[in-house]
């Protein structure tokens, strides 16, 4: 009896399934098939809500403009449109609210000027302020290097054979600092963290070139302590750094992205 009760069941859910392949025409699918394709959109840069609708956006940088392509409401991202005529070719950008109005402010490293664009809330940008330097950036920064509560500007800078780090501090009005420069013994900059590396609360900064990395102890004024370079084992070429707790034990970590294929990533303990 009971191996006929089986038999029964058994029989009823392979009709079953016959009925659901007659019906839809295939095997069910499996889940990731079942996600939608994320769209791809030709804009890279950096993220913020620029135009004050409370959605994510996406900036962009070329020669010449800057667009947004404004974040929707479905998640997805509108065509990008140029949001503003620059003269020149920026080197870098980044965003972050300088003058404490709760809007997204924008800067862009120029090849000899610091261009700061104040933010109305509304997708438009009023006319820039400008600090001048003399060199090349090889990124820019914001952070809270002082002990004040406004932002801040990190830039490297390579000036021929000589490199430093130098400091905008922020007047929190939308205007900055003459920068204040610490030399690099090392070789040219091409990538920089920011962390508090000695938990002295004080914001730290660890540069990379070619072959080593050099830290440098903040001050808590804009200024550093230049400390021997020390390299990593494995590491074979610039990669992006990231500074964070990744162990939970309350120290920060340095983990470094590297070039060779073979090896990705080299993680060292401050």
């Amino acid at each position: 009896m009971q191996v006929d009760l089986s038999r029964r069941l058994t029989l009823a859910l392979c009709a079953l399934f016959i009925s659901f392949l007659v019906i839809t025409g295939s095997a069910p699918s499996v889940a990731q098939n079942r996600l939608a394709r994320a769209p791809v959109y030709p804009v890279g840069g950096i993220v913020g809500d620029f135009n004050g609708d409370g959605r994510a956006d996406l900036l962009s940088v070329g020669s010449g403009t800057l667009k947004l392509a404004a974040g929707t409401t479905s998640g997805s991202f509108a065509a990008p449109t140029t949001l503003l005529t620059i003269s020149g070719s920026p080197l870098a950008i980044a965003s972050g609210d300088f003058n404490g109005d709760g809007k997204q402010d924008i800067v862009l490293a120029m090849p000899s000027t610091i261009n700061v664009y104040l933010g109305n809330g509304n997708g438009t940008y009023q006319a820039p302020k400008i600090s001048s330097y003399t060199g090349g950036v090889s990124r820019l920064v914001v952070a809270q290097i002082n002990r004040d509560t406004h932002l801040d500007l990190v830039v490297s800078v390579i000036n021929g054979a000589q490199s430093s780090i130098n400091v905008l501090l922020g007047n929190g009005n939308g205007t900055f600092q003459t920068a204040r420069k610490t030399t690099l013994t090392d070789e040219l900059p091409l990538d920089f963290a920011i962390g508090d590396v000695n938990m002295d609360g004080v914001s730290d900064v660890t540069v990379s070139d070619l072959f080593q990395f050099q830290e440098l102890l903040g001050n808590g004024d804009g200024t550093f302590r230049v400390l021997n370079s020390f390299p990593i084992d494995s590491y074979e070429g610039y990669g992006h750094m990231v500074i964070t707790d990744f162990t939970g034990d309350g120290k920060p970590d340095l983990v470094v992205s590297n070039l060779t294929p073979f090896s990705p990533m080299a993680t060292a303990a401050m």
